[in-house]
């Protein structure tokens, strides 16, 4: 989103509590106005406005920033838990859109959907979600004592101040190029394993595969990044990303395409809590909202070349292996930029 370096900077000055309410309420209405459209450019419209808002209100940029102010020593696994949450609603959610939708229709379903966030979530959010652990006298992680800070030396303040670290860029790359792996992962990997002769059921059991394996990432590297240097556990995931595309590139029958499968979803699992540690030591938690907005935006370019690029591979050689095969190199950018990065030294 466009806005996403302005929602950050919300939601390290403001009420993440309140903005989530806020969030949740333009969901509500974003589901109810869907439900009504009649022509397309209605449905851009909401897709333009109110959804935007809940998805990143609601999503990486406020779980991220409230679980880095309460948490510092065991932040990598706090982060990984917290993640989970995306891969087991990506369980339910479709479940239940499809049964709700069979029952009663598209236009009933989400409207059902809408209010029904509103009535569970806002009052969740009201009873559970505390901004920071000092306005109920408390320390991250429920130490005795608040954790060391960022020498004020490395600091810099403010959004400008964040664009101008060369960390900024480095983890925009780093991440960015990840990603733009990932998501052309994941859709080349159905047509890639029936390419290779894999059966239409088994191929499709492969998705579930990447999502169980992504869950089990989340929470294995969220472990992993509280112990070890996080540009090493970063690399970790980037390495198993590039041995899962060396065996898709290389692959010939479901076997082999499963187990390029696995290393993906566990490489991926380990992105979202490795990153958020990242952010969080790099600029401090009292900027992360403001860092990771500004990430969301400048990684967007990498990220929409995903799709068009594999495409372009396919157009021309005929075959989804060269994709994964460009990928090996490709993730070696994402190495790179973690080499030199360089994290501020600690007060006390």
């Amino acid at each position: 989103s466009a806005l996403s370096p302005w929602f950050g900077t919300l939601v390290d000055r403001r009420s993440v509590r309140w903005l989530m309410v806020i969030a949740t309420v333009s969901l509500t209405l974003g589901l109810l106005c869907l439900s009504q459209t009649r022509a397309l450019w209605q449905v851009w419209v909401v897709f333009a406005t109110l959804l935007p808002v809940a998805n990143v209100l609601l999503g990486q940029l406020t779980s991220t920033a409230l679980i880095t102010r309460w948490f510092s020593r065991m932040r990598g696994r706090a982060l990984g838990i917290s993640a989970v949450g995306t891969s087991l609603g990506g369980f339910v959610f479709p479940v239940l859109l499809t049964t709700l939708m069979e029952r009663f229709g598209w236009r009933s379903a989400l409207m059902m959907i809408g209010v029904g966030a509103l009535l569970v979530t806002v009052p969740l959010i009201l009873r559970l979600v505390v901004d920071r652990p000092e306005s109920m006298g408390l320390h991250p992680d429920g130490a005795d004592a608040p954790p060391s800070k960022l020498s004020p030396a490395v600091g810099k303040p403010g959004l400008g101040g964040i664009i101008r670290d060369p960390a900024f860029w480095l983890e925009t790359v780093a991440v960015g190029v990840a990603l733009f792996v990932y998501l052309g992962f994941l859709s080349n990997l159905y047509p890639h394993a029936i390419a290779v002769d894999v059966q239409p059921t088994a191929a499709a059991t492969l998705m579930s595969i990447v999502a169980v394996c992504s869950i089990v990432g989340k929470l294995g590297f969220g472990v992993v990044a509280d112990r070890l240097n996080l540009r090493y556990t970063m690399g970790s995931s980037i390495l198993l990303m590039i041995a899962g595309s060396a065996m898709l590139s290389q692959s010939t029958g479901y076997g082999s395409v499963a187990v390029g499968a696995i290393a993906f979803g566990l490489a991926a699992g380990g992105l979202l809590p490795v990153w958020g540690a990242l952010v969080a030591r790099s600029f401090g938690p009292e900027r992360v909202g403001r860092a990771l907005g500004a990430m969301n935006l400048a990684m967007t370019p990498i990220t929409l070349l995903s799709a068009p690029y594999a495409g372009f591979l396919f157009d021309r050689t005929g075959s989804y292996a060269t994709a994964f095969g460009s990928y090996c190199v490709i993730l070696l950018i994402a190495l790179a930029a973690l080499a030199p990065l360089k994290f501020p030294t600690l007060e006390g």
